[in-house]
């Protein structure tokens, strides 16, 4: 870091240069990996495109992520580089660039060394998704909290997360891949980013949706939990990965050897897989019919953790009642309209007898109950009452149910509900391909721009708006800061989740605390019966 001030106190002349010439001007780091050379903004510097790991092509497709070795010249990291291949809609097909393992840094440079650091894993359903993506961008929030953000990229789909029992077989274990990248993005976090100004032991590691539900993974492996030191859940339920029992090793094999037989790999199985282009793949997919993505997953293809018995050694549940995860600050929580977005094409649902066939349909032997608990005239029509159901049953609750689990293993919980009213672009983009006119509400993933203080489809940021921006930015910086969130003076003090008291900090404006969110109905989910 010796190098770093003589690079701050320039910055201003750099900075006057830049605006008189409209040219944007660089800044280098000698870091552990090689010198890296970024942008310098007027209030920050980015760094954008750094390769953390060797492509995963050739026999590298479906192993553990190489280190990338230290760069023997100077590497340009002044603009995003590739996202992960994605199979999710039908432009994916096109997207076949592996060499996509790289990470994003931001940071602002009127300031001092040791920063904390704020990690960010993207959500998409393990299926979508980029760090690179424009909602993720960090600069807002590097500037407003005086922190260093970090966004990566990491192998989505079947090549994050196919097993086999060749691959078995070939490495001791197969599978979470994608999660073995992010364990080495953490691991070059902490190797590189006293070089960036960053503290290595001050990493707070944050995600939504599926990228929540990833942290929390590497809350229970064994590989990550010396990585960070603070996490942030944002939405980690839908897959529910540290609650619900996870496949074993054997059964995504099972799960695999299905997948090879689709893309005609029966014989030879691990050479004719890795011998086929990512657009032959995917184009065998399509015309085939399959599906994968957070919002489609019928015809499921391999997209989920295993008990690999090397990234997770048993169901992460497990190590949580037992008490063996290594004492963490947690901050998590959900949005209030969670299902809405998953419902937004499904087909109406008409009257009350079509709801109770849905009900039927889905909840043969408790039907009763959720009809009871969800009378379709609460609701303006039997869609937002599905969606409600949903939201419930796979965010609120089980993200309830794991913050119980938590904190009786001893951990520090703080736990959010998002009600914020939000206008957003996505309703009259969604109305543009079939939607059902729902209401959305306070959707799945719509604080995202509120964190990152970043207006996107996903969320204008109007004058209230930005007010509750600000408050949850400050809220997550001073997480980062302190292992706990600092409330303004005009603020309430986030008290800790309680499993007795169920407290949790409604943010909206203002700011409230809410004792037993939803109570009675997260009683009933979370029986094991339904």
């Amino acid at each position: 870091m010796k190098d770093l001030y003589s690079y701050l106190c320039v910055s201003i002349l750099l900075t006057c240069l830049m605006l008189l010439t409209g040219c944007q001007s660089e800044i280098s780091l000698s870091t552990p990996t090689g010198v890296i050379v970024g942008n310098l903004q007027e209030q920050h510097m980015e760094f954008l495109g750094i390769p953390y790991a060797n492509a995963p092509v050739n026999d590298l497709r479906w192993q553990p992520p190489v280190a990338k070795a230290p760069f023997s010249e100077p590497y340009s990291a002044q603009q995003f580089q590739a996202a992960c291949p994605q199979f999710a809609q039908m432009n994916s097909v096109f997207n076949s660039n592996e060499d996509c393992l790289f990470l994003n840094i931001w940071r602002p440079i009127n300031s001092a060394d040791n920063l904390p650091v704020m990690v960010f894993l993207h959500g998409g359903g393990l299926a979508t998704g980029a760090g690179s993506e424009s909602r993720y961008n960090g600069q807002t929030l590097a500037i407003n909290q005086n922190v260093i953000v970090v966004t990566i990229n990491y192998r989505l789909g079947y090549l994050g997360y196919l097993s086999l029992p060749e691959l078995t077989q070939e490495q001791g274990h197969s599978g979470n891949y994608g999660f073995l990248d992010q364990n080495l993005a953490l691991k070059w976090v902490n190797k590189n980013i006293a070089s960036f100004g960053g503290n290595p032991h001050q990493v707070t590691l944050f995600g939504e949706s599926a990228g929540a539900n990833s942290a929390c993974l590497h809350l229970a492996s064994p590989l990550s939990q010396d990585l960070f030191q603070n996490v942030i859940l944002q939405s980690q339920g839908l897959y529910s990965s540290c609650v619900i029992n996870l496949p074993s090793q054997q059964a995504s094999e099972a799960l695999g050897e299905s997948f090879a037989s689709i893309v005609n790999c029966q014989e030879n199985t691990l050479q004719c897989l890795r011998d086929k282009s990512i657009f032959k793949l995917n184009l065998t997919l399509f015309a085939k019919g399959y599906k994968n993505g957070p919002i489609h997953t019928s015809n499921a293809l391999p997209l989920r953790a295993n008990i690999d018995n090397y990234f997770l050694t048993e169901q992460p549940l497990t190590t949580f009642r037992q008490g063996k995860l290594a004492h963490k600050n947690i901050l998590m929580g959900v949005n209030k309209n969670e299902g809405t977005l998953f419902f937004t094409f499904d087909q109406d649902l008409e009257n009350d007898h079509q709801y109770s066939l849905e009900l039927k349909e889905r909840y043969p032997l408790t039907y009763q109950k959720v009809a009871a608990l969800y009378p379709l005239s609460g609701y303006s029509n039997a869609n937002q009452a599905m969606a409600d159901i949903l939201g419930d049953k796979t965010f609120v609750c089980r993200s309830q149910q794991l913050a119980q689990h938590l904190a009786e293993s001893g951990s520090q919980v703080y736990f959010y509900y998002f009600t914020q009213p939000v206008d957003s672009h996505m309703l009259p983009i969604l109305s543009l391909f079939g939607g059902n006119g729902m209401t959305l509400g306070t959707f799945h993933a719509s604080e995202i721009p509120y964190v990152f203080g970043v207006e996107s489809i996903f969320g204008k940021l109007d004058e209230a708006a930005m007010n509750t921006s600000l408050v949850m930015q400050q809220l997550w910086g001073s997480f980062s800061y302190h292992n706990k969130p600092i409330s303004l003076p005009s603020q309430p003090i986030w008290p800790l989740f309680e499993p007795a008291t169920g407290s949790v900090l409604n943010l909206n404006s203002p700011l409230s605390i809410i004792n037993g969110l939803k109570q009675e109905k997260c009683e009933f989910w979370n029986q094991p019966s339904a």
